[in-house]
Formats: structure tokens, C-alpha cells, sequence
């Protein structure tokens, strides 16, 4: 949240549009779970379903971090968006059912935290690196590339996963 502000901000958008940009999260949230959850129920295999949706979301990623417009970047986290937000219930989903004890739930989601804790240290380090190398240059932007890669990581493992039936 933090980098992609300050890339927008570099980009030179302004606090209207930077919200803007933001808002395309609660957009997601009103539509796509419903669709992703009948998917998940119909159509494919809940971990696939999530993978599906991480392995679609990398390309939009990429395309994103080459925008340098609003119009181009709001489409792109838009579509981001509708992708990406359903894949949080879907993996609890997964989650919930290989647990042996469902209310060890807890336990699972503070090492979610303990990486996104530690991502977030690398990437610090790489930003600091970039500092001293280029001063002037922004590299704020290449969260979008970490997320990327990220979501290519994500989603092939994904379908390394046992069935979850619905």
C-alpha cells in the first residue's frame, strides 16, 4: 500500500486519484468474491480456482508497473482488484479444510503476517540499495514486479495442492 502510493505520488497523481486508485479494492470486494465462491462451488476446485486467479493476476501486475498514467494504472489495479480479492477467501477456504484443527486458523495467519513482515524488509533493503546507487531515480514502482512474482510463485503452488472439494 505504502510503495504504490508513493509510486503514484512520483507519478505525479494526485490525492483525489491516488484514492481513487485505492477505492478499486472495495469495487472488487462488492463483486468478485460472489462470482469466485459460485466458481469455486460449479465450476473448478477451490485451490485451482485460487491459482487461477494468482496466475491471472501476474500479467495485470507487470502491465501495471509499466503504466505511468492514472487511466492506465486505475484500469490495471482494477483488474488486479477482481482478481486478487477473492483469492483471500478462497485460500482460507483451502486453509480451513487441510487443517486437522480448524481453530488452529490463528496459528497460520501469523506466519501469513511474519512474511508479509519479512517481505516487507526486503523490500526496504532493496529501496535503500537503490538510494545509494541512483538518488533521483524511483524504484517504488517495482512492488508492482515483487507482487508479480509473487503472484506466478503463488498460483503454481496453488495447483500443487490436494483437492479441496466444494
Amino acid at each position: 500500500g505504502i510503495l504504490l502510493a508513493g509510486h503514484m505520488r512520483d507519478l505525479g497523481f494526485s490525492g483525489v486519484q491516488i484514492g481513487y486508485v485505492y477505492a478499486t479494492g472495495a469495487l472488487a470486494a462488492l463483486v468478485s468474491p460472489l462470482l469466485a465462491g459460485w466458481l469455486a462451488d460449479h465450476v473448478l476446485p477451490t485451490q485451482r480456482l485460487a491459482g487461477a486467479c494468482y496466475l491471472a493476476c501476474a500479467p495485470i501486475l507487470a502491465w501495471a508497473w509499466r503504466q505511468s498514467d492514472f487511466a492506465g494504472l486505475w484500469t490495471a489495479l482494477c483488474l488486479f482488484q477482481l482478481l486478487h480479492v477473492p483469492t483471500m477467501a478462497l485460500t482460507n477456504v483451502v486453509a480451513l479444510h487441510h487443517l486437522p484443527d480448524p481453530r488452529r486458523i490463528g496459528h497460520v495467519r501469523v506466519w501469513g503476517t511474519v512474511g508479509w513482515v519479512a517481505m516487507s524488509w526486503c523490500l526496504s533493503l532493496y529501496l535503500a540499495l537503490w538510494e545509494r546507487w541512483a538518488p533521483h531515480a524511483s524504484h517504488l514502482g517495482d512492488g508492482l514486479l515483487v507482487a508479480c512474482l509473487l503472484a506466478v510463485v503463488t498460483g503454481l503452488y496453488c495447483f500443487t495442492l490436494p483437492h479441496t472439494p466444494p
